[in-house]
């Protein structure tokens, strides 16, 4: 009896393993790239399982899940590719930074879907509003497979259906945690009343390994709407600030307010002269902050105030 018992006890945890391992990989691939493949099980399910029976006869993809949902968008968005070419694309379907694809884009622009609004209440819990689409699943619903005659899509819409419900309500768990962490800078959107929460935080408080709520969050994004109805959007692991992440913060503003200054005298400070004015900043963390917003050195401001060809004072952000 106990033999059994401590048997059954380690299936369980072995399940629970290969669970969050599938998980982990399904992170990796963007929303667009799942609902495709879902759309493609709903609208033509013979033609799935045939791939997928084909797929697994021939050996050129791994029976994992991922593997399983690479090799099908790679057919349905270009069903005349054989299968060499097929397992040759196979790997990880990474979702790209959208500030990397705007700067291809010329005149055209990217629309930025956030997974949720917070609005910003005085002294209060800022209100949520989750978007359709962590509200919705992907287009699972729409398939009704008969087990006996799809067993290779049913198996794989299943632990779909699964992983997606799982995904949107962690999200969901996630974006309300965070808002309350982060209501004072919901209130008027000062990056300097942001609390310290690291992705290690949240994934305590969510029971997870750090490195899933870094996938999680990963390229997805909120709108944030101040008291007064100013607007922001921003990446959702913005929202996860670190110790040095909250003392730059702290810093800016007291910065600003120097390279304001020599703006109207038309006079730069040089580092140095910085740190000495901002205390509790070495010269060096003051020199990475300022190449990181693209500010340039001392001599490079001065020449610009010289010529009047700076209208404006230069900002660190």
């Amino acid at each position: 009896m106990q033999v059994t018992m401590r048997a059954s006890q380690e299936l369980r945890q072995q399940m629970s393993l290969t669970q969050v391992i599938e998980f982990s990989n399904l992170l990796a691939i963007p929303d667009e790239v799942l609902s495709a493949v879902a759309v493609g099980i709903s609208y033509n399910p013979s033609s799935v399982e045939a791939v997928l029976r084909q797929r697994r006869e021939q050996g050129t993809v791994k029976l994992d899940t991922s593997g399983k949902v690479q090799s099908l968008y790679a057919h349905l968005t270009n069903p005349q590719r054989d299968a060499k070419a097929v397992k040759d694309m196979q790997g990880v379907i990474f979702s790209p930074e959208v500030g990397s694809i705007e700067n291809c884009l010329g005149k055209y622009s990217v629309v930025v879907t956030p997974d949720v609004t917070y609005v910003g209440r005085k002294d209060s819990k800022p209100e949520m509003v989750l978007s359709d689409h962590l509200k919705g699943s992907l287009n699972l619903q729409l398939a009704q497979l008969e087990e006996s005659q799809y067993p290779e899509t049913s198996r794989l819409l299943a632990r779909l259906h699964h992983f997606d419900e799982w995904k949107r309500r962690t999200l969901r768990n996630a974006y309300v945690i965070i808002g309350e962490v982060q209501r004072e800078f919901l209130e008027d959107l000062d990056r300097s009343r942001y609390h310290v929460f690291r992705a290690e935080h949240l994934a305590e408080k969510l029971k997870l390994h750090e490195s899933t709520i870094c996938r999680l969050l990963s390229n997805r994004w909120v709108e944030a709407r101040s008291v007064v109805g100013d607007q922001k959007v921003l990446y959702a692991k913005d929202l996860l600030v670190t110790n040095d992440g909250l003392k730059k913060y702290l810093a800016l503003k007291p910065l600003n307010q120097l390279l304001q200054e020599e703006f109207e005298r038309k006079k730069a400070y040089s580092d140095r002269e910085l740190t000495e004015k901002v205390r509790g900043l070495a010269r060096r963390t003051i020199a990475k902050y300022r190449l990181e917003a693209g500010v340039p050195g001392t001599c490079q401001r001065n020449e610009a105030y010289k010529s009047g060809e700076r209208t404006e004072p230069y900002k660190l952000d």
